[in-house]
């Protein structure tokens, strides 16, 4: 077993080295549209833009496999700390059986908006403007004025609600290492937001070297919980295999009354977790090719499933089946875990996962309002986009929890899932097509009447 756990490890280091070697930065994706979209574009900040040159130099399965890891790069960011919260009263096999389902979901989708784009650059070859396409121009294209609107309004309410559950899981976490009133919350997240905001005032070059050592030590902490959590004395596998609730992956529409208030629909924040579109339009920029791109999605849709897997295996399997552990995450941040490694590798995967999902959510929202708003000084626009949000975030710390649940349940299905879907159901009409339709509208209606 532990051949296999090093084998991943490496496998997540190597595609992560990859990343940052041939990957994006966040402004150069987000300044040619006002909606370069995303909660997770945090992964591309980390990024650097291969020249015209270079990528000429390039094979075409380098190509495919460095935008596969732009892709799972893109995926993981500061909502992977919900998933121990929310797989705990699944179980780990519901739970991989919910992730499966939301993976070929999100891969689907992101399919249905590959197809859209390159009919749009068939269309429209001789138009440069149809590089770097965005869901909101997509929309546009197909949909017309009114249903571009709708896809900017989700975009803010994606961000905002993003940017709320971080600045709010930092206020959680800063009362869990150095005190525990209110108080203290709130002033980790005017600390944070402060912060933050000074490092936005630098230099695009010192944004990205930020951002490149934290996405490092994210992605090293998470090879060090894996190793260690695994090889923990008080990992087991009855832990793991307790308590398998398939009846928690239907929504609560369906579920008795006592199931639906004991916690919050599991797929939702499946699909926040995973899902990826908004990176689509840019690997689809790179390799030029449907079928290109096709693969990458495959490839790079893999790893992050995988990873969500490998930490609910770790958290489950480490926190002990009594009522009085709500959240995996602050157990083993707690060091209940009895090894302070584990203790040491969820605090730095915490921290630095937050922060790269709030520059990259900062970032994306800044440009978005000086679209919007052209004669605005950017110092404003940045000061709305951070502490608009750090001041909501100061009400109760299940603001996490509930915002992330939020962006799944409504803007990711309708901004990623049915938007793309219907016009490429109108497109070329298909039975799989019809069936995906018909399950976002399902799961959107689900949503409405009872979350």
């Amino acid at each position: 077993m532990s051949k296999a756990l090093c084998i991943v490890v490496l496998l997540l280091f190597t595609s992560y080295a990859q990343c940052l070697r041939t990957g994006l930065r966040p402004y150069q994706i987000f300044s040619h549209n006002s909606v370069h979209d995303a909660v997770r574009v945090t992964r591309f900040n980390a990024h650097k833009e291969l020249s015209s040159d270079d990528t000429s130099k390039r094979s075409i399965t380098h190509s495919v496999f460095s935008s596969s890891c732009l892709i799972a790069g893109t995926t993981i960011g500061g909502g992977f700390l919900a998933l121990p919260y929310t797989t705990r009263p699944l179980g780990f096999l519901p739970s991989c059986l919910g992730l499966l389902f939301a993976w070929v979901y999100v891969t689907l989708s992101s399919l249905a908006l590959t197809k859209l784009i390159f009919h749009i650059k068939k269309q429209e070859e001789n138009n440069e403007n149809t590089n770097n396409l965005s869901i909101f121009t997509i929309s546009k294209y197909f949909g017309g004025p009114k249903v571009s609107y709708l896809a900017s309004f989700l975009f803010v309410v994606l961000m905002t609600t993003t940017l709320i559950a971080q600045f709010s899981k930092i206020g959680s976490l800063g009362v869990q290492a150095f005190g525990n009133s209110n108080v203290h919350k709130n002033i980790y997240i005017l600390f944070s937001a402060t912060i933050m905001r000074a490092l936005l005032s630098s230099s695009k070059k010192i944004i990205d070297m930020v951002n490149n050592v934290l996405s490092g030590v994210m992605f090293s902490s998470f090879g060090i919980l894996t190793l260690f959590g695994f090889t923990n004395p008080t990992w087991s596998i009855a832990s793991l295999l307790r308590n398998q609730r398939y009846d928690l992956l239907l929504p609560s529409l369906v579920r008795s009354p006592s199931a639906a208030a004991s916690t919050y629909w599991a797929i939702p924040l499946f699909l926040q977790l995973l899902v990826y579109n908004e990176v689509i339009p840019v690997v689809s920029d790179r390799l030029n090719s449907q079928k290109n791109v096709v693969r990458s999605i495959y490839l790079g849709g893999v790893l992050p499933l995988l990873m969500c897997v490998i930490w609910s295996a770790v958290a489950l399997g480490l926190t002990p089946p009594t009522a009085s552990v709500i959240d995996p995450v602050s157990y083993l941040i707690q060091g209940n875990a009895n090894t302070k490694v584990v203790s040491m590798a969820v605090t730095t995967l915490a921290f630095a996962a937050i922060q790269t999902t709030v520059i990259g959510s900062v970032l994306a929202c800044t440009q978005f309002i000086t679209d919007i708003f052209p004669k605005m000084n950017p110092s404003v626009s940045k000061n709305l986009a951070i502490f608009i949000p750090a001041l909501i975030a100061m009400g109760p710390t299940s603001l996490y929890y509930s915002m992330t649940h939020l962006a799944g349940a409504f803007p990711v299905i309708l901004l990623w899932g049915l938007i793309p879907q219907y016009f490429a159901q109108q497109l070329a009409p298909t039975r799989k097509g019809l069936l995906l339709l018909l399950l976002s509208v399902a799961m959107l209606l689900c949503n409405v009447i009872r979350r």
